[in-house]
């Protein structure tokens, strides 16, 4: 249990510090009470004043160290909003986000944390090495897309593997639809002319 002082000599030792400013450390010593101990009194009694409020120093520095990281936060907040939303729903984009703004000076650990990224996820996201067949992913697909492009947007999955047999491709249904689905093409129907019937009372000569 620490030593209780009594508020005399707590008074007289804060007197010291403060208006006579006698050091810390000979006070310490001349008074037989820890150096800590003093700090602490010290540091207790100080005062700041915010927005008309009164403050112990501890509590303002607190209130200061808190201020600096929502200004971080909000630092971070903008570069992400800056870089688009479309990684709010993508994990491979919210990472390599998270990559840029550390590029950009943010601390890693301030930019995982407020943006909800385990940390564990993030390094395996960039120590990942890409199987075979998901090396040939990236290679399909913009031979994909451009099989699209080229045909008005209207192919779907079996025009666009018909096309890549003629490139002497061979890609399964479901492979093709996973890759579609991660470049978010689909076949788009073709628009169709419109024909009205004619109006029959208009048609019909009038006799009297």
């Amino acid at each position: 249990m620490p030593k209780v002082y009594p508020k005399e000599t707590r008074n007289k030792i804060l007197n010291l510090a403060i208006d006579q400013r006698v050091s810390i450390k000979k006070i310490s010593k001349d008074y037989n009470i820890s150096i800590n101990t003093v700090k602490r009194w010290v540091n207790e009694s100080r005062k700041a004043l915010i927005d008309g409020k009164t403050y112990s120093l501890q509590r303002y520095n607190e209130l200061e160290k808190h201020i600096k990281n929502i200004e971080k936060e909000n630092k971070i907040l903008k570069f992400a909003l800056s870089e688009g939303v479309d990684w709010f729903n993508n994990v491979d984009k919210l990472l390599k986000l998270v990559e840029n703004a550390v590029s950009q000076g943010y601390q890693r650990t301030n930019v995982l944390k407020l943006l909800n990224v385990p940390t564990s996820t993030y390094y395996d996201w960039l120590n990942y090495e890409p199987t075979a067949t998901r090396k040939q992913d990236e290679k399909l697909k913009p031979i994909i897309k451009d099989i699209w492009e080229k045909n008005n947007r209207e192919y779907g999955v079996p025009r666009i593997q018909s096309s890549l047999r003629k490139q002497n491709i061979y890609v399964g249904n479901r492979r093709l639809k996973r890759l579609m689905n991660e470049l978010n093409i689909h076949a788009a129907s073709p628009a169709h002319r419109v024909y009205h019937k004619p109006n029959a009372n208009k048609s019909k000569t009038s006799i009297e």
